[in-house]
């Protein structure tokens, strides 16, 4: 929503083919600008997707946030991965983060949900229910450190309690 003015960043595992679907998708139900991070990139109030093949690091710059892809050995089989994004993203400081950890096979978001959670940030996962494969949300709701397990629709009014001005 338009009332949310942090920056989104989202990794995911869709192959290549299906980006600009979800590049779409998110311009048409959001009221915020959607990017995909092809170069460094500084943050602002919009959306920011990985592009395939890429994981993203987030670093403070001059009190500013900015996005970097970057083609670092997979994680998981996979690039890009949520857990370079988390850990870089709960290394921050002096900056509150939420990690959101939907459906997914494997443990991806597990070691990145921890680094955030440990510097002072919460963790939200999707639940089992709503979930397709509850891989992915379920490790991070066996570490402990989930502050809730929702479904998606859930997880945006949790998101917009949390954070919103």
């Amino acid at each position: 929503p338009a009332e949310l003015t942090i920056p989104t960043v989202i990794a995911h595992h869709l192959p290549a083919r299906f980006q600009s679907s979800l590049s779409e998708i998110l311009e048409r139900m959001s009221s915020r600008p959607v990017h995909l991070v092809k170069e460094p990139t500084r943050l602002g109030n919009a959306v920011y997707i990985s592009p395939f093949d890429y994981h993203l690091r987030i670093e403070e710059t001059a009190g500013q946030l900015w996005a970097y892809p970057h083609q670092g050995p997979k994680e998981h089989f996979l690039r890009p991965a949520a857990d370079p994004l988390f850990r870089s993203a709960g290394a921050l400081q002096d900056t509150f983060v939420m990690g959101v950890v939907l459906t997914g096979m494997g443990h991806d978001g597990a070691e990145g949900s921890q680094a955030i959670h440990a510097n002072g940030g919460s963790i939200i996962c999707q639940d089992e229910a709503s979930s397709v494969v509850w891989g992915m949300p379920k490790r991070v709701f066996d570490l402990g450190i989930a502050e809730a397990v929702l479904t998606p629709s859930q997880i945006g009014r949790k998101l917009m309690q949390i954070l919103a001005p």
